[in-house]
């Protein structure tokens, strides 16, 4: 139903309704604390659980809420925008095949920040009203677990507009079936296991004794479900060993139509694999372990964006102040390239070694 997409109203008066009470004194909600015991807290525990109940395994428990929430400061204007003139208002299609070169938050992190601070500010209203009007304690104990939820949900939401970078043009996905490979040049070959797959290309792994280098062009020889047979040119972009095993990752090469074919035949055609990769996601957590995932990953990635934020509005004091004549951002991707050297140049060294070399080398290029 066209309704549902109203439910960014109801969330921006969740959000907006304890502010109005600590800020203002309007009485929103009016109740004791032994009165929200009896009803409104039983009902709300029920409706998590039964909602994980009947849902669990497409959606774990809290991410309604936060996913209903960080859409709803954007969903209010672009409702109210339709209702007034239906007509107007345009869709945008989201940009393909993109990468992201480097981490940074995006711009609609800065609405939720505003709102997460007004939220934080609202705080040291709480314990004044606490303080100076003990006849309203009940409301207040209220608002302020209220305003405390909808903190953590905010908080959450500025994580996940924390973007981390994406060299792969085309993400991957987890895959399984059996490949032959055929080095074009010293016709060596090897049987392997498929880990991963997208439209660029495969992850596999093998047994240690794997013939293939980095940069040699080979043939993958495999089958879908339905026993269809493709032949795939690739090359091989880095081969890491692990005790008995080898794990590789190759990057198609498509140079005719035909090699395109194969690739979206092999890639998009088999419904089979599709499935069993729904199947795997769909698994049921228990409540609170499904809570405790949500809240951790998304304080984490809060921690970033909020990082993010900071060296926004500290760079330009950083190239005022001229050190190197470079900016905030072209150091971190020069020390980047720098560890990306040493990884290519140490031959097989351990970790220590990789990262002495990684600090010798970066401190002689800042001098």
């Amino acid at each position: 139903s066209c309704l549902y997409w109203f439910f960014g109203l109801a969330r921006i008066v969740f959000i907006v309704a304890p502010l109005l009470y600590l800020f203002f004194g309007l009485h929103i909600y009016m109740a004791s604390v032994p009165q929200v015991l009896a009803y409104a807290f039983p009902f709300l525990v029920s409706s998590f659980y039964i909602a994980n109940y009947m849902f669990g395994k497409y959606r774990w428990p809290l991410f309604s809420e936060f996913y209903e929430t960080a859409q709803s400061i954007f969903l209010v204007p672009a409702v109210l925008s339709v209702l007034i003139s239906p007509r107007r208002p345009r869709f945008k299609v989201t940009p393909k095949g993109q990468s992201l070169a480097r981490d940074f938050i995006s711009p609609l992190g800065w609405p939720l920040v505003g709102l997460f601070l007004a939220c934080l500010a609202a705080v040291p209203f709480a314990i004044y009203r606490w303080h100076a009007y003990p006849l309203d304690r009940d409301v207040v104990i209220i608002c302020t677990i209220w305003l405390a939820f909808q903190l953590l949900l905010l908080l959450m939401c500025i994580g996940s507009v924390f973007e981390r970078h994406q060299w792969r043009r085309h993400p991957r996905t987890w895959a399984f079936g059996q490949v032959m490979l055929y080095s074009q040049n010293s016709g060596a070959s090897a049987r392997a296991r498929v880990r991963d797959l997208s439209f660029g290309g495969m992850g596999i792994e093998a047994d240690d004794d794997f013939p293939f280098r980095k940069g040699e062009l080979v043939h993958l020889l495999v089958r879908d479900s339905y026993g269809n047979k493709y032949i795939i040119g690739a090359r091989v972009l880095r081969v890491n060993r692990d005790g008995q095993r080898v794990r590789a990752a190759f990057e198609f090469v498509c140079n005719t139509l035909d090699d395109f074919r194969n690739i979206v035949g092999y890639v998009y055609g088999d419904s089979v694999r599709w499935k069993r990769y729904q199947e795997r996601k769909r698994k049921k957590v228990p409540l609170l372990q499904g809570a405790r995932y949500l809240i951790r990953q998304g304080v984490t990635g809060a921690v970033h964006a909020f990082w993010e934020m900071v060296k926004v509005l500290v760079e330009p004091l950083w190239e005022r102040l001229g050190f190197r004549g470079r900016k905030l951002s072209d150091l971190q991707e020069r020390e980047a390239a720098v560890f990306d050297k040493v990884l290519d140049n140490r031959g097989g060294g351990d970790d220590k070694k990789i990262h002495t070399d990684f600090w010798s080398d970066l401190l002689s290029w800042r001098g």
